[in-house]
Formats: structure tokens, C-alpha cells, sequence
């Protein structure tokens, strides 16, 4: 497998969302309902991958994330001006952290929102032949 690195270029690249082709393969489908939910969410509390509250000095998603880079090697979360990461230390790929000031209902809500399985949809029923044919 040849995986060509993205390299930052000077110029900001728009790409309109339609264009986008989803892979097909993907496992994972989402109801009508699961989908309006998804966007509350991020209407509400925007991307929740991995999100540190400076307020409480907790971390607000991205347990698992955060678990397994540490469990890798990880042993700090850089703050360089405007951008937060997690540096693995093997791959040297640099995970996003979003850094809030949430009070701590807001970061209770957003938690819950962010471990929610029914905002995430379902796997289809093809999934594990998917995995099966690696």
C-alpha cells in the first residue's frame, strides 16, 4: 500500500461538500432521526472528537482516544498558539484536541452527547464480511 503524505499547501482549497463521494464500503449507516440528532449536536457543541476543558482541566471526549495514545507511548498535550495535539510517538501523527471554556453542565451535556450510540448509527448488516475480506 503506497500512502502519499498530504502536504500543507500555501492556498486554501474549497471543495464543495456534494462533490465529496462517500466510500461505499462504509459500515456504518444513520437514521433520518440519529441524523437530526447529529446535527443538534454539532450545531450545539461543534466537533467532539477529542475536547479539553480548560475551565474544569477535565477532558470533555476523547477518552478512549486519549487512552490509547497514552497506552502508545504519548505522555503530553502540546499547546502551540492556537493548535492543541496529541503527538503519537510512533507515527509522529499529531491528534487534534479542542480546547473549550465550558461550565461544568455544558461539559456534562456534551459528554453525553459525545458517548451517545444513537448519534453515531448502526453498522450495516454486511460490516463483519466487510473486516472478513481483509
Amino acid at each position: 500500500m503506497n500512502e502519499e503524505p498530504i502536504t500543507k499547501q500555501e492556498a486554501s482549497i474549497r471543495l464543495p461538500i456534494a462533490t465529496l463521494a462517500p466510500d461505499p464500503m462504509n459500515p456504518r449507516k444513520i437514521s433520518e432521526e440519529a441524523l437530526a440528532g447529529l446535527q443538534v449536536s454539532l450545531e450545539t457543541f461543534g466537533e467532539l472528537d477529542i475536547v479539553f476543558n480548560e475551565t474544569t482541566k477535565q477532558i470533555v471526549s476523547g477518552h478512549q482516544r486519549l487512552a490509547a495514545l497514552k497506552a502508545a507511548g504519548a505522555t503530553e498535550m502540546i499547546r502551540d498558539g492556537e493548535r492543541c495535539y496529541v503527538e503519537h510517538p510512533k507515527t509522529k501523527e499529531r491528534f487534534h484536541v479542542r480546547m473549550v471554556a465550558w461550565d461544568p453542565v455544558r461539559q456534562k451535556l456534551a459528554n453525553l452527547v459525545a458517548n451517545n450510540p444513537h448519534l453515531q448509527g448502526d453498522f450495516t448488516e454486511d460490516a463483519i464480511d466487510q473486516l472478513r475480506g481483509l
